[in-house]
Formats: structure tokens, sequence, C-alpha cells
């Protein structure tokens, strides 16, 4: 049996904050959020790097070869 969910990211600005610092990723194999901390220096920029580090492993994690612990049995 093959389990999967549906997801979706959002953010709300919320009643204190300028700007939102927030990032986040969503993708088959890796759901991601990185909280910038709000109004922390750079705290936008940290989450950004930090989201785009991981959507570039994306490609990675979806090669199923490389999923050796998917291969044992009662594991999908």
């Amino acid at each position: 049996m093959k389990l999967g969910f549906k997801s979706i990211a959002i953010s709300d600005l919320g009643l204190q904050r300028d700007g939102n610092e927030d990032s986040a990723l969503v993708s088959p194999r890796l759901v991601a959020v990185a909280d910038g901390m709000g109004g922390h220096a750079a705290g936008e920029v940290a989450s950004k790097v930090a989201i785009d580090l991981l959507a570039g492993l994306v490609g990675v994690l979806s090669d199923d070869d490389l999923d050796e612990i998917s291969k044992l049995p009662g594991c999908y």
C-alpha cells in the first residue's frame, strides 16, 4: 500500500510585523518550513537560503535508487 498526502504552504504576516520572513517548500517527498525569527536581522534571507538549499536536494530525495531503507520489508 502506498501512502500519500496533499499539502499546501501559506504564511500570514500577522499583526506585529511589516514583512514576512517565513519560507516554505512543498514537494512530493519533502515539506519544510523555515521561520524567519520575526524581526531579527536578515531573517527573511536566512529562511530563503534554508529553503533554497532544501529545494536543491529534492531531485536527490526523489531518486528511489538512493533510498536503501525503502527496499527493506515493510517500508514504502
